[in-house]
């Protein structure tokens, strides 16, 4: 097994990375979990939770190679849900994933209902999110003193969120490593329009010892759903606490996969 694949496969989960990250003071997925329970249908909390939970260790594991719905592994992997195959087994489940549904009935609820919304339901969902994103903007305390309103903005406050959390500068990368392995994170060189409202971040996790294989993602959903909100953003301070989120949000997993 790849050495990463082999360092991944210690995560311990979706649940109690979410506990560090809202100990930091990081809540959109607990508030994103809200939303979604509270408009599929009397659905099955812990249900959901356990997808989740699933998925999430199977995207870690197999370094975001993979497909839960549909059951496809791109490469090897360290962690294959039985959960999710016993999701999978039932035909209804298994349609529903090709149309590019979740294997869970009560996301697929939740899901249809927002579509069949035409919009609405997601427009006031972002909404409530956003107002949630102001409370967290306060208690972080983030002001946007040095914003230009030019994409060179992100690499300013990439910098400075990178350095105070021991990153290190090089080649327009930020690096930080934690017993073999790698933190990478970077600004993302296209993107000359949704800047504006969508971060322009890459991460990167590697071994050290065979960096060739990584995981490389710019989008948290897969890992901690909700997590992605922080992903968009209307404002400068908003931008400043989605770089510090996802920053964080990488630095708990490897700390935890890593022993740092």
């Amino acid at each position: 097994m790849h050495p990463l694949l082999e360092a991944l496969s210690h995560w311990p989960g979706r649940r109690a990375t979410k506990s560090i990250l809202e100990a930091k003071g990081y809540w959109l997925p607990e508030y994103f979990s809200k939303i979604v329970l509270a408009n599929c249908g009397n659905c099955d909390a812990e249900k959901i939770e356990r997808y989740w939970d699933e998925a999430a260790l199977e995207y870690l594991c197999s370094a975001g190679r993979v497909d839960s719905n549909r059951r496809l592994f791109g490469g090897e992997t360290s962690y294959k849900s039985e959960y999710l195959d016993g999701l999978a087994s039932y035909p209804v489940n298994r349609q529903a994933a090709e149309c590019g549904l979740s294997l869970e009935p009560g996301l697929q609820k939740f899901r249809t209902r927002s579509l069949a919304a035409q919009g609405l339901l997601a427009m006031q969902f972002s909404e409530q999110i956003e107002q949630h994103k102001q409370g967290e903007i306060l208690t972080f305390n983030i002001i946007a003193e040095e914003w230009t309103y030019t994409k060179k903005d992100f690499y300013t406050y990439l910098g400075k969120i990178a350095k105070e959390r021991h990153f290190v500068y090089n080649r327009k990368k930020w690096r930080r490593t934690l017993n073999d392995i790698d933190i990478v994170c970077s600004i993302e060189s296209g993107m000359q329009r949704t800047w504006k409202f969508q971060l322009p971040l890459n991460f990167e996790i590697v071994h050290n010892s065979q960096p060739d294989f990584a995981l490389r993602t710019n989008w948290a959903g897969a890992l901690m759903p909700g997590f992605e909100s922080y992903n968009l953003h209307r404002s400068p301070q908003s931008a400043i606490l989605g770089i510090q989120a996802y920053v964080d949000l990488f630095v708990t997993i490897v700390e935890m996969v890593a022993g740092g």
